[in-house]
């Protein structure tokens, strides 16, 4: 790469990661391309030279945190880690973007039809890593037999609710930080496999006997 080609680059990653800070500070829909121009200290015509939109520049937002959330993921799935491992590293990721992300949540409607469908893949994603994690625990009778939407939806709703309302939750900064391995212990005691009262898994009682 030559130093022409190494400037641009650097530049735009410069106005994503301004135009990211603003976007968790002040929202998606408050920030003006001019605003980021300023803060990243640059000309306001070099916005347009690398993102020819302003919402070119959302989508290329939400497209950069999907590529992360599936790259942190991608690497526990081969790893064959187990449910709690996914959900933590998916709490870690979220932590580290939480006001952006709680922003994707809170604005999604609002997004340009090229950020939101990022965002609905990067949650495609997700689900998908978290079933597949999920899916030898629920063989083995460790967590109940649950659908895919059901189990995602679950532990989004818990997650999206938490941070939605931090006020409510947290007086800290980070709902992540406070409250993450409470609500994740609580997820995983909703979907765990109950026992009979001879402390047995249900769910292989029902294999064993072919019930299901």
């Amino acid at each position: 790469m030559n130093d022409r080609s190494a400037r641009k680059a650097a530049t735009r990653v410069a106005i994503l990661d301004t135009a990211a800070s603003l976007f968790a500070d002040r929202g998606f829909i408050a920030v003006t391309t001019a605003g980021i121009a300023e803060a990243a200290g640059i000309s306001h015509g070099l916005i347009f030279a690398h993102f020819p939109t302003r919402d070119d520049l959302i989508a290329a937002v939400t497209a950069r945190f999907g590529l992360l959330m599936g790259s942190r993921l991608h690497d526990l799935a081969e790893a064959q880690e187990s449910l709690r491992a996914v959900l933590q590293a998916h709490l870690r990721t979220i932590g580290e973007h939480e006001l952006l992300y709680t922003r994707f949540i809170a604005e999604l409607g609002l997004l340009p039809a090229a950020a939101q469908e990022h965002f609905v893949a990067m949650q495609s994603v997700v689900s998908h890593h978290l079933f597949r994690a999920a899916a030898g625990e629920m063989q083995s009778g460790i967590i109940m037999p649950i659908e895919n939407d059901l189990l995602f939806n679950t532990w989004a709703g818990l997650l999206h609710y938490y941070l939605t309302n931090r006020r409510l939750f947290t007086t800290g900064s980070s709902v992540i930080a406070s409250l993450g391995e409470r609500l994740l212990t609580h997820f995983l005691s909703l979907i765990a496999q109950k026992e009979d009262h001879h402390g047995r898994s249900v769910h292989r009682l029902r294999n064993a006997y072919g019930k299901g």
